[in-house]
């Protein structure tokens, strides 16, 4: 029996976006259903595919993701397109950022002046034109070393490249938040990662919310269905 899990965001392609990423990076294949109720994903479907995992939409419109496992993704051959999505941008930083590879990110997503210091305390190189704008170009960590950072309840962005580049660090993020607060676009990646079989957790300590991830998870692939804009249902592996 299917389960409904609310993602605390309201904005569904995010909480999806987290579901393409870990399906992307599990070991074996996983199904999505309904991915259409959640917008428009297709370019982070095509980003991923660019670093070796392979998709197929089947006929009842479901999308299969077959991952290569963290640490395993492939140099991409060509320029990866973000558009003007700052959560994709985020979550492929992360990414690439972590694992020693060669890439360039364009589009017109706004690059945050704290976003290139996050990758670089991970390990990575990372240029940028001298407007400070795209496109990125990002040399990976050959070991990525697990970021420890502080963060207000609005730096959702750098959040979520810590996040994503901690899942292939040797060792444990943290994340730490001023306050209780907890950006939606991080919430969706905890219960995602979680159902994923990441190793995080999520307190109040002195006042400040903080989350940790162990690195380096062997993430189990997943049958998960896009039920609507606001439930997930996860039918289980």
């Amino acid at each position: 029996m299917s389960k409904s899990v609310p993602p605390p965001s309201v904005y569904p392609h995010v909480a999806a976006g987290w579901v393409l990423l870990c399906a992307g990076l599990a070991i074996g294949e996983s199904r999505i259903s309904g991915l259409g109720a959640a917008g428009d994903n297709d370019g982070l479907i095509a980003a991923l595919c660019a670093l070796g995992t392979t998709a197929r939409k089947d006929k009842d419109g479901s999308w299969v993701i077959a991952g290569r496992g963290i640490g395993a993704i492939i140099e991409p051959g060509d320029v990866i397109p973000v558009g003007g999505d700052r959560w994709q941008l985020a979550a492929l930083a992360g990414l690439l950022g972590s694992h020693p590879v060669f890439a360039v990110l364009a589009g017109v997503a706004v690059v945050g002046n704290n976003l290139p210091p996050v990758l670089r305390a991970a390990g990575a190189r990372v240029q940028l034109p001298a407007s400070g704008g795209m496109p990125m170009t990002i040399a990976g960590a050959r070991d990525a070393v697990p970021i420890e950072i502080s963060l207000a309840t609005t730096d959702a962005d750098i959040a979520v490249t810590a996040l994503v580049a901690g899942l292939n660090a040797r060792g444990t993020t943290r994340i730490a938040f001023a306050g209780a607060g907890l950006p939606s676009p991080l919430a969706d990646g905890i219960s995602v990662l979680r159902r994923f079989g990441a190793e995080i957790s999520d307190t109040i300590e002195d006042g400040h919310r903080v989350i940790r991830l162990r690195g380096q998870p062997d993430l189990r692939c997943q049958n998960i269905t896009i039920a609507g804009p606001l439930v997930i249902a996860v039918d289980g592996p």
